[in-house]
């Protein structure tokens, strides 16, 4: 089964502020281009096996929704899949260092 890939405004701003981070920041500009590939393409890879990443916040905890999350160390690619319209939402990219269920509660306006 093939799913639809839709990446949010704000992970895609996730994205350019950790390439930026690393080219300018840190100045490491390939690294920064490198991460940035693996990170589309681990996307890419959720058109064909979502449902092979872990489910971290499950439908119970948050209001009927299943976070899931694709792990690229030290990045976490948070998405939803709509099983109806066969569509995976990319919604956050994030570090792994970050609290994520509380980012998560904050930009959705949920409760634990």
């Amino acid at each position: 089964m093939c799913y639809k890939v839709t990446i949010s405004k704000k992970a895609r701003d996730d994205l350019v502020k950790l390439t930026t981070y690393l080219a300018v920041d840190c100045a490491v500009p390939i690294t920064a281009e490198r991460q940035r590939n693996r990170i589309l393409e681990g996307i890419e890879s959720l058109k064909q096996f979502p449902y092979r990443c872990k489910c971290f916040l499950t439908k119970e905890k948050f209001q009927g929704i299943e976070f899931r999350t694709l792990i690229l160390d030290p990045w976490q690619v948070i998405f939803v899949i709509d099983e109806k319209s066969k569509t995976v939402d990319i919604v956050r990219i994030l570090s792994s260092r970050m609290d994520l269920p509380s980012h998560l509660q904050k930009q959705f306006s949920l409760r634990p």
